[in-house]
């Protein structure tokens, strides 16, 4: 799972519009004022954690016919050198093309590039608490490093458990994390 960050920008536009009359053929003047204020972000990401790969090994399908889902993967998204004086709190969030039959979860793509898998893959905090896809999950800042636990987990669509049709392969699906300073 490829999970990735951007920066944060804040920009005003602010237009002003006036009418100009010259020699009686009107004239539109349009004064356009932009203000960018690059923020400091707080927080630095680690080396490394720009890009975080989660491979789930081998999961047997009689395993998600008996239990729906796998065991969460942990993964962690630490930041470090925060500055508590720009910001004391990040809100947490996850995006990526949601699985149409298991809403606030990842789609996944097979490797052989054909039809449907049948599964996807959820977000939960380190306890167990599910984190639908764009829903945003806070946390305090501590001055210096900082670390957040998640896990992710595969979880089979309810018909594919009734009909037992889970397609069998390798699959792939991707991520990005944000980080929103308050």
């Amino acid at each position: 799972m490829n999970i990735k960050i951007g920066s944060l920008l804040l920009l005003l536009i602010v237009s002003d519009i006036s009418f100009a009359a010259d020699d009686g053929i009107a004239y539109l003047q349009q004064e356009i004022k932009v203000k960018v204020e690059v923020l400091d972000e707080p927080c630095d990401i680690a080396p490394g954690d720009e890009l975080i790969n989660i491979d789930y090994g081998t999961i047997v399908d009689k395993y998600l016919y008996i239990n729906t889902r796998t065991i969460g993967e942990k993964f962690k998204i630490n930041l470090i050198d925060c500055d508590i004086s720009i910001s004391d709190r990040v809100a947490i969030s996850f995006s990526g093309i949601e699985n149409s039959k298991l809403p606030g979860m990842l789609s996944v793509i097979p490797m052989s590039g054909q039809g449907d898998v049948g599964i996807g893959i959820g977000f939960e905090t380190e306890s167990g608490e599910f984190i639908p896809l764009s829903d945003e999950k806070q946390y305090k800042l501590n001055e210096g490093d900082n670390s957040f636990t998640f896990n992710t987990f595969v979880q089979a669509e309810i018909d594919r458990l009734i009909a037992r049709t889970i397609k069998l392969g390798e699959f792939e699906s991707s991520a990005i994390f944000h980080l929103n300073y308050d």
